[in-house]
């Protein structure tokens, strides 16, 4: 159906996955977490979720591993024996698992009853143990294959010499052995040592499948098309933008990914009005239950100066469920350039999300509360804001995106507290490089619309209304904000097109340019027109 080379996204060549690709991912991404053992009755499973992953993905990988072990002809002559004996009559597990140790041994029944009846945790690694040149050109290779997990089944070794020269070998792990040391010898100096070269083992970390101080990189387009479970894909773009009161920005914006593991993005930003520097970076985790990441703000511009490290933790429901809460605390800094205060404290940001509950209605509530000691003024900082997100489809792949935000500060400085005020929108870059707009204020209030237009003939939508796949849309958009206490208004309005390569359980991977026209709140100067801005958003969820 899909060809030798087959690809999930039928529409491009930028960017591929296999379904093979695909089952491994699921598999990774939920086992141990929102797996269930393969041998569950059906209605005890928790839900469609961890039924088709279990008993579909996971039972796919099994048979490939094992049919690496024992060989294509061995395998399909158990499963034809086991209809030919059993065909028109009531069988069970337990026949069957009877009929492997019947053809091959106690080992090989015990390898599918552990697999089908627990939920195994698989991760295979490799070690140099040492290396020398025992004569010219005859060289000398020790290491250690090791199963990092409870999945106990041989697997195979690639070693491969400067000269490309290889050869294969089977590490022989087994319950009785979980860490097996093996040599070779070789004619030139070693290149590489890989487990499980052909990937036909469950493996929930292929980075430590070769040993080596630095993770692999591939650039995308340039040096890979395809999702690597084995090494980081870097996604570089250009950024150039003409922002009020700061001039014209450039930079470059790298999103990165390691297969489904994790997902991150970085800005480094140069504002040539002031001289200064721009740095965001963030990394999400993306362990179902156990959701770690670290968000890094760096801006040196004629705004602020803001720095914050936030420790990420999801611990609501698991993924693919709703609702899901997050909750995220660390240190943060606010400093200012005209004043010279500066306030170093503790943050905390508690998130609800409701984004896949079965209902049109989608929405998301955060609330971000820092507090700090002032430095350079007398006093401490309080700052809280919160934000609220309501997506509504109107009609026919037609949406009604509306966002709320409300923040004060409450300290004894001057200004050091400052609000990321322009709320996210389904993958816009308005303001700047991270969608927020910086306003020296102490209370703000803020209200954005969009409206969702998708051009015809293009994606698909789900049962409810819901736009996926490859798309392409138009969206217009008008953000208004206001301060009661420094009496300041920002307007804007504008329109934007986006094309998404691909949108829901593969992720959502979007280019969008949007045409802005500011009212400048910093300097009073009348509108700000046009400002055309470019940008590339990757994310999974």
């Amino acid at each position: 159906i899909y060809g030798d080379e087959e690809n999930l996204f039928q529409f491009t060549s930028l960017l591929k996955i296999t379904d093979r690709q695909l089952g491994d991912s699921i598999w990774r991404l939920t086992a141990p977490d929102v797996t269930q053992p393969i041998q569950t009755p059906s209605y005890i499973f928790k839900d469609q979720n961890h039924y088709y992953s279990s008993v579909y993905y996971k039972m796919a990988i099994f048979i490939r591993h094992f049919e690496s072990i024992v060989g294509k002809e061995k395998l399909d002559y158990l499963f034809k024996e086991y209809f030919k004996q059993y065909k028109y009559k009531n069988t069970n597990p337990e026949i069957f698992y009877s009929l492997v140790k019947k053809i091959f041994d106690q080992k090989a029944e015990s390898w599918w009853r552990n697999w089908i009846t627990l939920n195994h945790r698989s991760d295979y690694s490799v070690e140099i143990i040492s290396q020398d040149e025992i004569s010219p050109n005859r060289f000398h290779v020790e290491f250690q294959v090791k199963q990092e997990g409870d999945y106990f089944l041989p697997v195979d070794v690639e070693i491969k010499d400067q000269d490309l020269n290889k050869q294969t070998l089977r590490a022989q792990i087994s319950e009785t052995e979980h860490a097996v040391k093996m040599e070779a010898w070789l004619d030139h100096p070693l290149k590489t040592i890989t487990v499980d070269p052909d990937r036909m083992a469950p493996d929930i970390d292929r980075f430590n499948n070769n040993p080596g101080i630095f993770p692999k990189l591939k650039i995308w387009p340039i040096t890979t098309q395809k999702i690597r479970d084995d090494a980081i894909v870097l996604f570089p773009f250009p950024y150039f933008a003409k922002k009020p009161a700061i001039g014209f920005e450039s930079g470059i914006f790298v999103g990165g990914m390691h297969y489904f593991d994790w997902t991150g993005y970085s800005f480094i930003g140069h504002d040539f009005r002031h001289n200064s520097l721009t740095i965001d970076a963030n990394i999400d985790t993306l362990q179902p239950d156990l959701n770690w990441g670290w968000t890094f703000d760096y801006a040196k511009n004629v705004l602020e100066n803001h720095g914050s490290l936030l420790a990420k933790k999801s611990f609501g429901p698991e993924v693919g469920h709703d609702p899901q809460y997050e909750l995220r605390i660390g240190p943060e800094r606010y400093g200012d350039l005209g004043d010279q205060i500066s306030s170093v404290g503790l943050g905390t940001e508690l998130s609800y999300f409701n984004l896949d509950n079965g209902q049109p209605l989608r929405y998301s509530l955060t609330i971000h509360n820092t507090v700090a000691k002032n430095f350079g003024a007398p006093g401490a900082l309080a700052r809280i804001y919160a934000k609220a997100h309501l997506f509504l489809p109107l009609g026919y792949r037609t949406f009604f995106d509306v966002q709320v935000f409300w923040g004060g500060a409450f300290n004894t400085a001057s200004s050091s507290a400052l609000f990321d005020l322009q709320n996210e929108n389904e993958g816009g870059m308005r303001f700047d490089n991270v969608n927020v707009g910086v306003f020296k204020l102490k209370t703000i209030k803020a209200l954005g619309l969009e409206l969702q237009l998708p051009v015809p003939y293009t994606g698909w939508t789900d049962r409810f209304g819901f736009l996926r796949g490859r798309t392409w849309e138009w969206h217009v958009f008008s953000d208004l904000s206001n301060s009661p206490a420094g009496d300041k208004m920002f307007v804007d309005f504008g329109i934007g097109t986006r094309f998404d390569l691909a949108t829901g359980s593969l992720g959502h991977i979007s280019f969008n340019l949007d045409l802005v026209a500011y009212q400048n709140v910093v300097e009073p100067q009348g509108w700000n027109f046009p400002t055309i801005l470019f940008s590339f958003a990757n994310r999974l969820y």
